[in-house]
This record gives structure tokens, sequence and C-alpha cells, in this order.
């Protein structure tokens, strides 16, 4: 990400931390291009970040392999090498097919909070 790009996504999170999110805000289409604008630097950012994170283990793996070391430290940051391990799950699936009765004692049902959807629109002109 380049400085110039750092410092719109800078305006763009400074626009949208003191804005006040109303309907007529949203409805007006002021609103869209920074969130937007936003959600494509997370986005990046994000990308950049797992790269980022790879290029760390495949600094340390060698190390590890050789000597045991796990950790690289800065005097802010500890980066540690965490060894792959295995875990246990149910096939859910399988249990309802397989096993319906016991599926069924076991099943428990939850409440999820209300959560926000944003979807960009299809067949509209974006830009």
């Amino acid at each position: 990400m380049e400085k110039n790009e750092l410092l719109v996504l800078g305006e763009a999170v400074n626009t949208l931390s003191t804005v006040e999110v109303t309907k007529e805000l949203i409805e007006s289409g002021d609103f869209t291009p920074a969130y937007e604008q936003l959600k494509a630097a997370i986005d990046e950012l994000t990308e950049l970040k797992k790269s980022l994170d790879g290029k760390i283990r495949d600094t340390i793996a060698p190390l590890y392999e050789n000597d045991g070391t796990t950790t690289l430290s800065d005097n802010v940051c500890n980066y540690t090498l965490v060894a792959a391990t295995t875990s246990l799950s149910v096939d859910t699936a399988k249990l309802k097919r397989e096993f319906p009765d016991i599926y069924k004692a076991c099943v428990k049902t939850s409440q999820r909070a209300a959560s926000l959807r944003v979807t960009k629109k299809s067949g509209e002109d974006n830009a």
C-alpha cells in the first residue's frame, strides 16, 4: 500500500469515525464511497497481513527444524511459531443421517444476535 493510499485511507477512517450515520446519510449516497473505500483497504491490509505472516513462518520454520527456535523478537513483539496440531470434531451431517435419534437428543438451539449484512448491488453502475 502506497503512502498516498494510506493518507486517503486515513481520511476515510477519520470521516467514518466521526460521522453520525442516519437513514438520510445512507440514502444520500454520500456515505457509500467512503465505506467502500474502507472495506477495500481492509481487504488489502488483510491480504498483506496474511502474506507477512507466511513470510514470518517461513523464516522461523527452518530455525525450529535446526535448533528448536520457535520465537523471534524485537523490542515490541514476539513472533512465535505454533506447531501444527490435530483436533477432533463431529461430522454433524453424518450424525444426523446415520443416528437421527441421537442427533435430536443432542442438538441445541442458540439465539444469534442481529447483524448487518452489506452487499454490493449487481447490475448497476457502481463506479
